[in-house]
């Protein structure tokens, strides 16, 4: 018989990997949801079912409770998790980074039914399903007491909706954490401002220890996004005490209730949020690999008796970007990571 686990905000490794009371993981193969309306679908896993909602945690982060009068399909454990390796994952989470950061990061919610919010922003050079982000409400105009000058206007935040398909020139969204009936017509969003500056902690285990292998996808990360003119990328080093600080409160989330359910509480936690507006950046990476990460070793020997020593380490990583302003999560991955390390002894032979 099937059966529907709660899970942690990480695709799981072995449950005796997490020091957590609880069998929270993420396991087996995911439930995909698909859309009455368009091709759209969400993959993940499905938590609960009643009469009036399903509700998923997507394969991309978040949690979603989806009405059954907008679902056309459900389809139980229809697509397998996948193992890639730690230049796959670091690859293909900044070529998706660079991509919404390089493009239009702002839009207006155009239309409001009982069902979803559509917003005046369409595909673009990536796919956005997945992704989320902040809707405001613009109020009256700022206005610059010496100059007379409009300086902008007013925000107050509305709430945040995760966009579950898009067309050519608009996109679906459904609202995380609230009801649909909150969003205006003309209500504006932004996922990341012009060149953007992102903080990048160190990738812990979920207890908040330092991990190898943690910082192993960090520097990767941070390798890639340092090329890039379209983003400002500091360093641990370069915040100093905040950046170890910001690493153990995120691996705290991600032993709490809501957290495990693949968001933050309320969005990333008060202290944490405290943490986060101290920094002078615009959002912050940050994420938890499995605490020991399944490990296997090979040694062999060549004709000229050198041998070598191939570990093939595999874990589970979880990786989220946080608006340093609200705490919301602007966008989150789960991914299984296979990382190969390979050891020569006394051989040039290799």
């Amino acid at each position: 018989m099937r059966k529907l686990i709660i899970l942690l905000m990480i695709l799981t490794v072995p449950a005796s990997v997490f020091a957590l009371g609880e069998s929270f993981k993420r396991v087996g193969p995911m439930d995909v949801i698909k859309f009455k309306s368009g091709t759209y679908e969400i993959v993940g896993y499905i938590v609960e079912e009643d009469d009036e909602s399903v509700t998923i945690i997507p394969e991309r982060g978040g949690r979603l409770k989806i009405p059954r009068k907008v679902i056309g399909d459900i389809q139980h454990d229809a697509k397998e998790p996948k193992w890639i390796s730690a230049d796959e994952m670091v690859e293909g989470f900044t070529s998706q980074l660079l991509k919404l950061v390089e493009e239009r990061s702002s839009f207006r919610v155009a239309k409001v039914t009982d069902k979803t919010v559509y917003l005046n922003t369409g595909k673009g050079k990536m796919d956005r399903t997945g992704w989320k982000a902040n809707v405001y409400r613009e109020g009256g105009e700022i206005v610059d007491p010496v100059t007379g000058d409009t300086l902008g206007r007013e925000k107050q935040l509305v709430g945040t909706i995760q966009i579950v398909g898009e067309a050519e020139t608009y996109s679906e969204a459904l609202p995380v954490d609230t009801t649909v009936d909150v969003f205006r017509e003309g209500d504006v969003g932004v996922f990341l401002r012009k060149k953007p500056t992102l903080v990048i902690a160190n990738l812990t285990t979920v207890d908040g220890t330092e991990s190898p292998f943690g910082k192993t996808i960090s520097e990767g990360i941070i390798g890639k996004l340092s090329k890039s003119e379209h983003l400002t990328v500091l360093e641990p080093n370069q915040i100093g005490t905040l950046a170890d600080e910001l690493a153990r409160q995120n691996a705290a989330l991600d032993q709490t209730p809501s957290a495990l359910e693949g968001q933050a509480a309320p969005n990333s936690g008060d202290s944490m949020l405290s943490t986060m507006q101290k920094l002078k950046a615009d959002a912050v990476l940050v994420g938890t690999v499995g605490a020991a990460p399944r490990e296997e070793t090979a040694t062999s020997e060549n004709a000229y008796g050198d041998s070598r020593t191939v570990r093939t380490t595999r874990g589970s990583v979880s990786i989220r970007i946080l608006d340093t302003k609200s705490g919301a999560v602007l966008y989150g991955g789960h991914y299984l990571v296979t990382y190969v390390e390979r050891e020569s002894h006394d051989g040039a032979n290799y």
